[in-house]
């Protein structure tokens, strides 16, 4: 299968199954989650901001979530750090609007944009964010080299990519 039929089928599939994910389990949809020590308890959203301090995050970064399901991480990040904002990319239509009802929810709706798009073309411009997150999503990628060109390409220079997946 080449690259489109693949997203389309990964776009059916989570607009399909979203709302229940959701309903069952959270705005985190991740089989794995880190924790500072192991007798916390696990926590998604902790999760995500020892991830985003791992990476090197600071405050007033921009920064993308590609692959960002239904926002529960990209939340987790803005509340983190107040004066980050964020761009968040997934297949999903359905995933876009619960990202966005979320971020709303939460109350970082100004700071944060969730697009319908492809991660291996980001519909942004060349080097104009700090960092790009990947989240359990990478796996989804038919050409992982693309994926890592084209987050190179949005970076600025001294940007970072940071990886958390399962595999």
């Amino acid at each position: 299968a080449n690259r489109a039929d693949i997203a389309a089928r990964v776009a059916r599939f989570y607009d399909g199954w979203s709302p229940a994910f959701v309903a069952a389990a959270g705005h985190t949809f991740q089989s794995g989650l880190v924790k500072a020590a192991a007798h916390d308890r696990e926590d998604p959203d902790a999760s995500t901001q020892l991830c985003a301090a791992a990476a090197g995050m600071r405050d007033g970064e921009r920064v993308v979530d590609a692959g960002c399901g239904v926002g529960g991480p990209a939340c987790a990040i803005l509340l983190a750090y107040p004066a980050a904002t964020l761009v968040g990319v997934t297949l999903s239509g359905v995933q876009a609007t619960l990202a966005t009802a979320w971020a709303q929810a939460q109350g970082v709706q100004e700071r944060a944009q969730f697009l319908v798009a492809d991660y291996h073309a980001i519909p942004i411009a060349d080097a104009s964010v700090d960092r790009v997150f990947f989240f359990e999503c990478t796996g989804y990628s038919p050409d992982p080299l693309l994926l890592y060109r084209e987050a190179a390409r949005v970076l600025r220079p001294g940007g970072c990519v940071y990886v958390k997946d399962v595999f």
